[in-house]
């Protein structure tokens, strides 16, 4: 009976025992759910931001291209300024050189007239002078003629008298 006894008791431990396994199992199992639930959950809302993040980071993208596309549209535009700008400043220069070339011209012809008016002026002076000269003769030859004409008219008056006498 004892060793009935001693199989009864291994029993009832083993019984006990497997009890005990079977409740940790149990206790292991739920624990272990509910660390997949968690697990699933945080996967979802990691799925979740890994699909909003793609998003943003797909409309970023877009963005990105549309402002590039913006940006060599813009830089296309402002070559195509640079170039007419270019192209203005060199017509704009060579209409200048034109210019100078021109004042040049002018300048050379002017300093032809100068010089021409300054030899005239000269001349006129000199021609001044020659009539100032000329008319002092001219004075000095008409009060000759006055007084050979006073004695002109002294000589008929002597002769008439002579004459008359």
């Amino acid at each position: 009976m004892e060793i009935l006894t001693l199989r009864r008791m291994r029993d009832r431990q083993a019984v006990t025992e497997h009890a005990a396994g079977a409740e940790i199992a149990d206790d292991a199992a739920k624990m272990a759910s509910q660390q997949l639930t968690e697990l699933q959950t945080r996967y979802t809302k990691l799925e979740a931001e890994n699909l909003e993040l793609q998003r943003a980071k797909d409309q970023s993208t877009r963005e990105a291209q549309q402002s590039a596309a913006a940006n060599t549209a813009r830089l296309a535009a402002l070559q195509a300024l640079n170039a007419d700008i270019k192209t203005e400043n060199r017509a704009l220069a060579d209409q200048i050189q034109g210019q100078q070339d021109e004042i040049a011209r002018q300048q050379v012809v002017l300093d032809e007239l100068e010089a021409d008016r300054d030899s005239a002026r000269t001349e006129a002076e000199a021609l001044r002078k020659k009539i100032g000269e000329q008319e002092v003769r001219i004075g000095l030859a008409r009060e000759e003629l006055l007084h050979s004409e006073g004695q002109i008219e002294l000589i008929k008056d002597l002769v008439l008298r002579e004459s008359g006498l």
